[in-house]
């Protein structure tokens, strides 16, 4: 296990970025979201990795102007994974749909192998009434907390990484209801390289004018693109969205 000084200095460094977001909360919603939110779900992943397990995401969202907003997650998976994204992302309304930019910086701890990641990303996206496209590069870190940082081996700099995300309305984004799916090599709480897509599909329903209801399944399969022996996960999420 990782030792407990380290995972003290990871959890404190979680803490902090979630701390100083946490008015931020976003939400992997496909649509465009005007107002102050914050998001509460119930986790349940299952990997050959980990076997099962629980946790809980708090996210949010922040539009600071209607040229710039934020996203902030933070993501406790049982005592083996720590995950905090923060989002920002400058945006064009356009006279159809909207051009986005997001430039987001990712943490991952995983306390059973005592390493974690360290991520920056940007992505351009374009966003619809029905669809949404980004693509974008990321740097992955990997981190060995058994040894301090200028050791050797306690960096792995991954090489840049492909990233892309396109999702799908069955309703125009601002429904009072609707459902979406697609695919991507990211979420708010995870980053992959590009022949790791995760498939998605989920759903809202706002019970009142600052009440959402939404759910989400994520799955990946196995040996996608490049046959090699990634295990299968599949991660589900339920909760609710406070707006205000």
């Amino acid at each position: 296990m990782m030792n407990s000084s380290a995972f003290k200095r990871i959890t404190a460094s979680f803490c902090i970025l979630f701390l100083g977001t946490t008015v931020f909360a976003g939400q992997n919603r496909e649509a465009v979201q005007d107002s102050y939110g914050i998001t509460v779900l119930g986790v349940y992943d299952y990997s050959k990795t980990f076997a099962h397990q629980g946790g809980v995401d708090i996210a949010g969202h922040m539009p600071f102007h209607t040229y710039i907003e934020a996203d902030a997650g933070f993501e406790f998976l049982g005592p083996k994974i720590l995950a905090g994204t923060l989002v920002a992302r400058p945006k064009l309304p356009l006279k159809v749909g909207e051009l986005f930019l997001d430039t987001a910086v990712h943490l991952r701890a995983f306390n059973s192998f005592e390493a974690g990641t360290f991520a920056l990303a940007a992505s351009l996206g374009y966003r619809m009434d029905y669809v949404s496209v980004q693509m974008g590069i990321q740097r992955t870190v990997l981190h060995n907390f058994r040894k301090a940082p200028g050791d050797g081996g306690s960096d792995i700099v991954e090489p840049v990484n492909p990233i892309f995300r396109i999702a799908f309305n069955v309703r125009p984004c601002t429904s009072p209801w609707n459902i979406s799916f697609g695919a991507g090599n990211f979420t708010l709480y995870k980053y992959e390289r590009f022949y790791y897509p995760i498939f998605f599909l989920g759903g809202h329903v706002d019970i009142t004018s600052h009440l959402t209801l939404q759910a989400e399944v994520d799955l990946q399969f196995s040996g996608i693109f490049n046959m090699t022996a990634h295990f299968n996960e599949l991660t589900a999420r339920a909760g609710l969205t406070y707006n205000f």
